[in-house]
């Protein structure tokens, strides 16, 4: 996986209005095939090095990336996903200090609403489910507290939630994809409002 690098017209890093960041990733858009723990740590690494490629550090002090992964991580039973329990194993070694980036990733189960409710059966039939609302609704919860989101996913389903985050003044909003600018039929979205969203890819 290549670093994010900037699309939009303007300054490619703008100044952080905090040292936390809220990273919201698609784990499974992100990557589509985890097969064995191997492809759990490639991913993480890949990750990591798009989101600090996308997220600028200070000149003084340590960025925290908040790295929350969403998946299809809980069945019907209530019990892990062969790769939830992987990851969780993974995420064990995963917290550190990367050259001025504290790493603070975790496996979402919840809202961070309302974090005291456990979601059920996010993975169904070999399918995901309730994973994109999870995001939209983290997206607008971390947006309205003015915490800096960035969201990492190709998917066009959080389009709409960006958008509406971005409409409700000035927040740091960032999207990181495969995708460059200018690709995808709504594109036009994401600079629709006052505040632009900033665009990586990678």
């Amino acid at each position: 996986m290549a670093e994010a690098r900037a699309t939009q017209k303007q300054a490619p890093h703008p100044t952080l209005t905090s040292h936390r960041v809220s990273c919201l990733i698609d784990f499974f858009n992100v990557v589509p095939r985890v097969e064995a723990p191997a492809d759990v740590y490639d991913a993480l690494n890949s990750i990591f090095s798009a989101l600090r490629a996308s997220v600028p550090r200070p000149d003084h002090g340590v960025v925290e990336l908040d790295v929350r992964l969403y998946g299809g991580w809980v069945t019907m039973s209530n019990a892990h996903s062969q790769a939830a329990t992987w990851l969780l194993q993974a995420l064990a070694i995963a917290r550190g200090l990367y050259g001025g980036y504290r790493i603070l990733p975790s496996c979402v189960f919840t809202l961070a609403e309302v974090p005291h409710v456990p979601l059920i059966g996010t993975v169904r039939r070999g399918g995901q489910k309730m994973v994109d609302t999870m995001i939209c609704l983290d997206l607008l919860h971390f947006a309205t507290a003015d915490v800096p989101v960035v969201v990492m996913s190709d998917d066009d389903d959080m389009l709409p939630a960006l958008l509406v985050a971005a409409s409700r003044g000035p927040r740091d909003l960032r999207l990181v994809r495969r995708r460059a600018l200018g690709v995808g039929k709504n594109d036009h979205c994401l600079s629709a409002t006052n505040y632009t969203i900033q665009v990586y890819t990678y």
